[in-house]
């Protein structure tokens, strides 16, 4: 089971969504948690940087999202993504 460890699966220095993990010890413990924390962590977002082009999106404006891409929230596309 170790190796399914957050851990050993995740480098927590390069992504936005470091704080969901703390004192958890697998990726699956964070589910329940996942929409409240996509809300709230968007509502931070540097407007610069990111669009909010419906309740509960964020898309960054660097990122490709293509016409035929269905984007639902909560969701957070982030920088250099493409869709």
């Amino acid at each position: 089971m170790m190796n399914c460890s957050i851990d050993n699966l995740l480098d927590l220095e390069k992504t936005i969504a470091k704080d969901i993990f703390a004192g958890k010890a697998y990726p699956w413990e964070v589910l329940p948690n996942i929409k409240d924390f996509i809300v709230e962590l968007g509502k931070t977002l540097d407007s610069d940087k990111f669009d909010n082009p419906q309740e509960n999106v964020w898309i960054a404006k660097s990122a490709k999202v293509f016409p035929s891409a269905y984007i639902a929230g909560p969701c957070i596309i982030d920088e250099n993504a493409e869709v």
